[in-house]
C-alpha cells in the first residue's frame, strides 16, 4: 500500500500494516536553507573557559602551573570520552549491520516493525545527540532547510541523515509574493547559549513567526503577528545580553517592529537606526519607495520615514511581476578584484546598498509572421 502525507512523506506498507520503507519527498521542494556550525562539546567549552582566565590577576608561576595542569586533565578526560563513544558507536553499527543482513537472509522482503523502528529511531536520536558536536577542523555542520509544504529538516553534512524534522502547516508557502529566508539570530559560538533560527510566513492580514533551536529542533517561540510583514532585516551590528540579534520588521501599514522587542533592544537600535534603510516594491503600480529609520526612539521603537520614491516605466495592464534581489549588507568578499588577461584588475562593485530589479511585462510590439 502506498501512502502520501500532507508533509510530503511517501510510505509503503504491506497488508499486515508494517512499514516497508518511507521517503521524505518534501526535500525535493526546498525553499530556503542555512548552514550552521555545531556547538562545542562540554569538555571543549570547559577548556575554552579555562583559556579565558584574566592574565592580569594570574601572572604568578603557581597559578599558571595550576591552570596548565587543569587544562591537561580536561583534555585527557575529553580524549577518553571521545574514544569510548567512538568504540561503542562502531560496535553498535556493526551489530545493527549484522542483524539487518541476517533478516535479509531469512526473508527476501525486508520489513520493519513499527515498534522496532520507533525504538531504533529513539536510540539513533540519542546516539546522534552525543555525536552532534563540532569537530576539530569545523567540517561537521548542520543544514537547516524549509520546504514548500511547511516542513523543516535538519541534515547532517557528514552522513546526510535527517537529524530531526518538524511539520508546521502555517509555514507552507502560499504565494511567491513575499518569501522570507531563514534568519540566524544567534549562532552556537556563545556557550552555553544555543543557536536560534527564526522563520516568517506572511498571509493576507497577519504573519506567522516560528523560532526554534536548529540543533535539537526545540520550539522557542511560535506566534501570530498582528499585521502583514512586507519587509524584514536581521540587524547584524547589535545584540542583547544573550547575544541574540534582533529582527527589524515592517508591516503593510509601514509600522516598524523589533523581534524580540524589549527596552534593551530598542535602546540599542536607536544607536544604529540612522544606518538602516528599507525599500518597498509596489507590484500594482511598479513604484519603489525607500524608508529610513533615523527618527526611531526608545519609547516608540522603530519609525519608518519615506525618503525617496521612483516609478518604473511600464505600460498599463501589461505588468506581470517585479523581482528584487538585495545585496547582503554583511556579505564576506574574499577578493576585491579579478586579474584580467592583460594584467589589468577589474574591481568589484562593493556598494552595500546595491539592489537588482527585474521587471516582467507583456510585449506590445506586433510580430511579423511569414508563412
Amino acid at each position: 500500500m502506498l501512502l502520501t502525507t500532507v508533509d510530503g512523506t511517501i510510505i509503503v506498507t504491506n497488508l499486515m500494516g508494517k512499514i516497508n520503507w518511507a521517503r521524505e519527498e518534501a526535500l525535493a521542494e526546498i525553499n530556503s536553507l542555512v548552514i550552521l556550525d555545531l556547538p562545542l562539546s562540554e569538555d571543549d567549552a570547559t577548556l575554552e573557559q579555562e583559556y579565558g582566565f584574566d592574565e592580569l590577576d594570574n601572572t604568578n608561576i603557581v597559578s599558571m602551573f595550576i591552570h596548565r595542569i587543569k587544562s591537561q586533565l580536561v583534555q585527557f578526560i575529553s580524549f577518553i570520552r571521545q574514544s569510548h563513544h567512538s568504540l561503542m558507536h562502531s560496535m553498535t553499527m556493526l551489530t545493527r549491520a549484522n542483524r539487518n543482513q541476517q533478516q535479509l537472509d531469512d526473508d527476501n522482503t525486508y520489513s520493519i516493525d513499527q515498534d522496532d523502528s520507533q525504538s531504533t529511531n529513539q536510540y539513533e536520536d540519542s546516539d546522534e545527540e552525543e555525536i552532534l558536536v563540532r569537530d576539530y577542523f569545523g567540517f561537521h555542520k548542520v543544514i537547516i532547510t524549509r520546504t514548500k509544504s511547511g516542513k523543516i529538516f535538519a541534515l547532517d553534512t557528514i552522513t546526510g541523515r535527517v537529524l530531526w524534522s518538524r511539520y508546521e502547516p502555517w509555514l507552507a508557502v502560499q504565494t511567491d509574493d513575499v518569501q522570507f529566508p531563514i534568519w540566524i539570530q544567534r549562532t552556537n559560538a556563545h556557550y552555553p547559549h544555543s543557536a536560534v533560527c527564526t522563520i516568517l510566513n506572511a498571509f493576507d492580514d497577519r504573519t506567522f513567526l516560528y523560532s526554534f533551536d536548529p540543533v535539537t529542533g526545540t520550539i522557542l517561540d511560535s506566534r501570530w503577528l498582528p499585521g502583514r510583514i512586507i519587509q524584514a532585516m536581521l540587524i547584524q551590528t547589535i545584540h542583547d545580553d544573550d547575544f541574540q540579534r534582533p529582527l527589524l520588521l515592517l508591516d503593510s501599514q509601514y509600522n516598524g517592529y523589533l523581534y524580540p522587542e524589549t527596552m534593551a533592544t530598542k535602546k540599542l537600535f536607536t544607536q544604529v537606526a540612522t544606518n538602516h534603510f528599507m525599500m518597498i516594491v509596489n507590484q500594482t503600480d511598479a513604484s519603489l519607495t525607500g524608508y529610513s529609520f533615523a527618527g526611531s526612539n526608545v519609547q516608540n521603537g522603530p519609525i519608518a520615514i519615506p525618503v525617496w520614491s521612483f516609478r518604473l516605466p511600464h505600460e498599463l495592464n501589461k505588468l506581470i511581476s517585479i523581482k528584487t534581489v538585495f545585496k547582503r549588507p554583511h556579505e564576506n568578499v574574499h577578493s576585491q578584484g579579478r586579474v584580467l588577461g592583460d594584467r589589468n584588475v577589474l574591481y568589484k562593485y562593493l556598494n552595500p546598498n546595491l539592489v537588482a530589479i527585474l521587471v516582467e511585462s507583456l510585449d506590445t510590439q506586433e510580430k511579423c509572421k511569414s508563412f
